[in-house]
């Protein structure tokens, strides 16, 4: 049985070193924009088996979207020695809102579209008046005073639409103890803390809240032809209800545990899965880490400590795989840096500044090391994190949609923090 797994390997090692992927990271001049403004960026094109510059593509498309997904700009950029820069001129927009910038090579297309390069940025409407940017908003709305408040109260209000559940590896599983990610939002899309149960049949299964962002984690067994109700109360004291998934037959449920400084993987497979080997894989970057065989107990269960050699800074990937090499689980993990990165330290002459003045900047980074520079003014930030490029490589790269205030997972490496990152993990980045 174990010969079936050593040709998936062989297998994934000749595919990756014949046909290495490509990876997308952009640096951008600012975390969010006015209409009128231009959006300047930097493209670094990297080989994701190395992590060095592609040698692979000579030209990056860079598009612009609305928030309906219709594409209103595009870039083609010339790549050399895996480096391009462009700019979109957000004249062209006609409404504030939520804009996605994605980026894919040609060659990067024979892979699914969680390759491409996505992110979105908040585009506020131009201010009334020249250079201030005091106000930041998206729409252009005259109400009345009593039904500015009720639209107001209405908008932070907890939607039973705005519940979505993300079971662990992809699937519920019947008869199986597995964990559900869920997240709670707003009519506006707002995160919205809340406290609730988990009911079936009338019956309160288990109480669970949210953590972090709007977001939470509970435990459950889950049977079949049972439905099961997420009842959450918000913080203005809005209840609202949504059913979860049928849980599904046969499959395999993963729990993914960090424990001091490892992780600990537990599986547990329904009675038809348990006379077959499972192979636990670990990738990042599209590169295989590492292949291990295991078979389960008798009851279908069985854990195993995840190797620390095999796991890198940032985003990795577990995934179960049975012989005929069918994804049974899949769950992406973030593993906090072992060393941080050295610094690029910045000197500023001078501290108090003049209109039109020429400002003096002294870099100092390691040896031929390539770097770009945005400089933006204080007094006009948002409250948005002023994000550096070690966040955008090792966690918000790997992820799709809008991630809010990126850096502050990175902050530190406790408890809090792990628990937010694998939040993230489990919502943002889960895939059935």
């Amino acid at each position: 049985g174990n010969g079936d797994f050593t040709t998936l390997a062989t297998n994934i090692g000749k595919f990756n070193s014949f046909l290495p992927q490509e990876k997308v990271y952009i640096h951008f001049d600012n975390t969010s924009y006015y209409q009128g403004e231009k959006m300047w960026f930097k493209c670094y094109v990297m080989r994701s088996d190395s992590g060095k510059a592609t040698d692979v593509s000579r030209v990056l498309y860079v598009e612009l979207l609305d928030a309906s997904g219709n594409v209103i700009d595009t870039q083609k950029l010339q790549v050399d020695q895996g480096q391009a820069s462009g700019v979109f001129d957000l004249r062209n927009v006609l409404a504030g809102g939520f804009y996605e910038v994605r980026a894919y090579t040609r060659y990067m297309l024979n892979w699914d579209s969680s390759w491409i390069f996505s992110r979105v940025f908040p585009v506020f409407n131009a201010p009334e008046h020249e250079g201030d940017y005091s106000k930041a908003d998206f729409e252009k709305v005259v109400w009345k005073q009593r039904d500015a408040a009720t639209n107001e109260t209405e908008a932070k209000t907890l939607t039973s639409e705005g519940l979505s559940f993300y079971p662990e590896g992809g699937h519920l599983v019947a008869g199986v103890s597995g964990r559900v990610a869920f997240e709670a939002r707003t009519k506006n899309g707002m995160p919205a803390d809340a406290t609730g149960e988990l009911m079936a049949n009338g019956a309160v299964v288990c109480k669970v809240k949210t953590q972090y962002e709007g977001r939470g984690v509970f435990t459950f067994t889950p049977q079949v032809n049972t439905t099961y109700t997420l009842r959450l109360t918000s913080d203005n004291g809005k209840t609202v209800e949504q059913s979860l998934p049928q849980a599904e037959t046969e499959g395999c449920a993963v729990k993914l545990l960090r424990q001091g400084n490892q992780w600990r993987a537990f599986l547990h497979v329904t009675p038809s899965l348990c006379a077959d080997s499972l192979g636990v894989m670990l990738t990042a970057h599209g590169t295989l880490r590492r292949l291990d065989v295991v078979k389960t107990a008798a009851d279908g269960t069985c854990s195993m400590l995840l190797p620390d050699t095999a796991i890198v800074d940032g985003v990795n990937r577990l995934s179960v795989v049975n012989r005929a090499g069918q994804i049974l689980a899949d769950r992406l993990f973030f593993s906090y840096p072992k060393r941080p990165a050295e610094p690029i330290k910045v000197n500023m002459g001078e501290k108090s500044l003049f209109p039109q003045e020429n400002i003096n900047f002294q870099f100092h980074a390691q040896p031929s090391s390539t770097f770009s520079v945005a400089i933006r003014d204080a007094a006009t930030e948002k409250s948005v994190a002023a994000d550096d490029c070690e966040s955008w490589l090792l966690l918000t790269g790997e992820l799709h949609g809008y991630v809010n205030h990126p850096s502050y997972y990175l902050e530190a490496d406790d408890e809090e923090h792990r628990t937010a990152a694998d939040l993230l993990m489990m919502v943002q980045g889960w895939r059935r």
